[in-house]
């Protein structure tokens, strides 16, 4: 009997820009025992699928701090931060599900903040004028209306402005997808006259 190797998930590891790496290491407690702290271990690691298992621990991290009846600024660094680190993270990776998915158990006292920081960044998102970026926004805007109640929440704030974006990345993709095939049809036609006058060039010798 042939035995299957089981086949190891890849999962590529998640990264932050330095801006919220610092204000993460500014945040992190001496006890290393708050989000900051969490959060800044996670980052640090560079193998995705034990930045899962720290992923999984936050919603129950801030169920502790919802007894205390307040949400400091530290956490709504981190939800900010966390933001950022959905909408960083590719359609296909495993990591911006399991996020999702903790981030729907967020504590009812934290949705609020949460829901600021996910409409604020997602605004960043919309405001790119990169082509080569359109993409991995409208992948956002989808995974955002996926069975996730922060992302859900975020584009009905900002309902406008996305469909605003998707009419403007329409255009444009449309637009450079005719320009590059008028260059494709201007190669081909150089080619075949090339080959003609080859051919005729040939005769003649």
């Amino acid at each position: 009997m042939v035995v299957k190797k089981r086949k190891e998930i890849q999962v590529t590891a998640l990264t932050i820009c330095h801006q919220d790496l610092e204000t993460l290491r500014t945040l992190a407690d001496v006890e290393r025992e708050n989000l900051a702290s969490l959060l800044l271990h996670c980052v640090q690691l560079s193998d995705g699928v034990s930045q899962i298992r720290y992923v999984k621990q936050i919603v129950p991290l801030l169920e502790k701090a919802d007894k205390n009846g307040m949400c400091d600024p530290t956490i709504r660094s981190c939800l900010d931060i966390l933001a950022g680190i959905y909408l960083s993270l590719s359609l296909k990776n495993p990591l911006k599900k399991v996020l999702a998915s903790s981030l729907n158990c967020l504590p009812e006292f934290f949705l609020t903040e949460a829901i600021q920081s996910f409409t604020s960044r997602l605004q960043g998102e919309l405001n790119t004028t990169d082509l080569y970026s359109y993409r991995k926004v409208i992948d956002n805007i989808s995974s955002c209306m996926e069975n996730f109640k922060l992302g859900i929440t975020s584009i009905n704030n900002l309902l406008e402005n996305v469909l605003h974006f998707l009419q403007k990345s329409l255009i444009e993709i449309t637009e450079e997808n005719r320009q590059v095939l008028h260059v494709c049809m201007l190669v081909h036609t150089c080619s075949c006259t090339l080959s003609l006058y080859k051919g005729k060039f040939l005769k003649v010798l």
